[in-house]
């Protein structure tokens, strides 16, 4: 089983478009997690609108990864096993989320899978480690904007991995590889289990 996570961090007007993109998929849980302070008026509408989602209203400005984190310490116990985490900006559509997870399943070392952006942007070009599969490829870093991971593992990263400094995730990864020889990255590597999935891409939906 997998629960839906969109995190918003700026304005809600895009939101529409992510849902939309994510329709067609059985989560069995759907979350809108919001911070800073929108009007109220935006967050009456959105839980009218989308009535099978619970709407989480953290009040103070955080970002993204901090936003995360503290989703996920305080609800823990109440996720199902996987997480499909995005941002309210972005649209992702044409794939199979059984599929996906059956995928994940199969791989020992997996543990994060993520999609990249369709416009290659220079923070996106994550060094490629080897294709796993037809399907698969190993990678140094990810991007945070869309990516699924088991709830047990996001909470270990949050725990275990992370300087309390809200840079993204991806950004403790480099630095943890920095000078380091190709045999001591994958070691490393293997702690994280990053793959980017071949095919399937994100786009970023622009502001309003």
């Amino acid at each position: 089983m997998c629960d839906l996570l969109i995190i918003v961090n700026d304005s809600i007007n895009n939101i529409h478009s992510t849902i939309t993109s994510l329709d067609k998929h059985k989560f069995k849980n759907k979350y809108i997690i919001i911070s800073g302070s929108p009007v109220q008026k935006d967050i009456s509408n959105i839980k009218k609108y989308y009535p099978d989602f619970n709407v989480i209203d953290y009040t103070e400005p955080l970002e993204f990864r901090d936003t995360l984190e503290k989703f996920i310490k305080t609800n823990y116990n109440q996720f199902s096993k996987n997480l499909f985490v995005i941002k309210n900006n972005i649209i992702i559509d044409n794939f199979d989320l059984d599929n996906l997870l059956e995928t994940k399943s199969l791989f020992d070392e997996f543990l994060i899978l993520y999609f990249r952006e369709n416009i290659l942007r220079l923070n996106h070009w994550f060094t490629e480690i080897k294709e796993e599969d037809s399907v698969l490829i190993k990678t140094h870093g990810f991007c945070e904007n869309c990516f699924i991971c088991s709830k047990e593992y996001l909470n270990l990263i949050f725990n275990s991995y992370l300087q309390n400094n809200g840079k993204f995730i991806s950004y403790h990864y480099n630095n943890c590889i920095k000078n380091k020889t190709d045999e001591e990255q994958l070691e490393i590597w293997k702690n994280w289990g990053i793959y980017e999935h071949k095919s399937i891409r994100h786009k970023v939906k622009l502001k309003n």
